[in-house]
């Protein structure tokens, strides 16, 4: 029994029923037709697919230095808030001392004088002990008030456990001996040092 054959309008030959005129089938032509620009079935380009990993390596690394970064930038930050609370804490404690230095009654002397060691260390505290009796003797006979005011405090230089403090502070005066109060105003150098969570004047002298 013969087969049905047709003519190839491509060759002008004929070709059998589900052939082409090449021998390959049609399945083969459509898999020929898919793989043309370097596409696979299933899949896109062969490069693509190789670029793939890259992309996600080198996404991988930018967040790796974006986030070290961000780590240093949080770092930084946090070291600036301590030392911006360090300079803050030291000065607000050698702004309190020098009130308490220069502000006493007569008949409060001892515990105004107290006042002043508890916020000192060191020689100061020392030679500032010391000095406390004979002071309050001439306090309380010449009847003497002083009320110190804080007028300006600058940070000289401050580390973790040290620093030096400028302060200006007035004084009115009043005693026995004299007709009405005088004003005294002082320049102060503070040495300042920190044991535990305080800050402590070491040093305290008139620089003007």
């Amino acid at each position: 029994m013969e087969k049905s054959s047709a003519a190839d309008p491509t060759t002008g030959g004929t070709t059998s029923a589900g052939t082409t005129s090449g021998g390959a089938t049609s399945g083969g032509s459509r898999l020929d037709r898919l793989r043309l620009g370097g596409f696979r079935l299933g899949g896109g380009a062969a490069g693509g697919d190789r670029r793939l990993p890259v992309l996600a390596w080198a996404l991988s690394v930018l967040l790796v230095v974006a986030l070290a970064g961000l780590v240093v930038a949080v770092v930084a930050l946090r070291q600036q808030d301590t030392r911006n609370d360090r300079r803050l804490t030291v000065m607000q404690s050698a702004r309190q001392i020098t009130h308490d230095f220069t502000t006493y009654k007569y008949d409060t002397w001892d515990a105004d004088a107290q006042r002043v060691i508890d916020g000192s260390t060191g020689q100061f505290k020392q030679e500032f002990s010391n000095a406390a009796g004979s002071l309050k003797t001439t306090v309380v006979s010449g009847k003497v008030t002083s009320t110190g005011e804080v007028l300006e405090a600058a940070v000289q230089s401050v580390d973790t456990d040290s620093a030096q403090i400028l302060v200006v502070a007035d004084a009115v005066v009043n005693n026995a001996g004299q007709d009405g109060a005088k004003r005294r105003h002082y320049r102060i150098k503070l040495e300042m040092v920190r044991e535990g969570d305080r800050w402590l004047v070491a040093d305290l002298q008139a620089v003007g």
